[in-house]
């Protein structure tokens, strides 16, 4: 009696399945950071300057303040007056200060170019006292002239 021999393949499968889970766990993860960078920014007309710089790269340790044209003054889209502003900035500076870098934090203003400056110095006044001195200003661009 001969017995058949059954022929195996030893061929390397490929499974894609878990680079499927991983490109949609990236996916997932830059939609997540996009919202959140679009939370910080409102929707307020900025003075423009013929000194402004694009942003290339944003510091790691920063709260973006807005303020409003109305005087308001709001961050990651959330209304606040200036004692919850200072507060939250001092939790910042407080957190960043446990782990030996409350000097990183930097604070970006965006004000409406038709707000009253006495807000933007308000604010400027409590970072200062806070020991914060890293204030940077949003402006926009100048927009250049077409030639005729």
């Amino acid at each position: 009696m001969r017995f058949r021999r059954e022929r195996h393949a030893h061929g390397v499968d490929f499974n894609i399945a878990p680079m499927i889970d991983i490109v949609f766990l990236l996916i997932i993860f830059f939609m997540t950071v996009q919202e959140f960078s679009r939370l910080e920014l409102e929707d307020v007309t900025l003075t423009e300057a013929d000194q402004a710089q694009v942003e290339i790269e944003p510091p790691p340790h920063r709260i973006v303040v807005n303020i409003r044209a109305d005087g308001t003054l709001a961050v990651a889209n959330q209304p606040m007056d200036l004692f919850t502003v200072t507060r939250l900035l001092a939790r910042e500076r407080d957190l960043l200060r446990e782990i030996g870098r409350e000097t990183d934090l930097n604070v970006i203003v965006r004000a409406d170019g038709g707000v009253a400056y006495e807000r933007v110095q308000d604010l400027m006044a409590e970072a200062a006292a806070l020991n914060i001195w890293r204030v940077t200003f949003a402006a926009a661009p100048e927009e250049e002239d077409p030639a005729p």
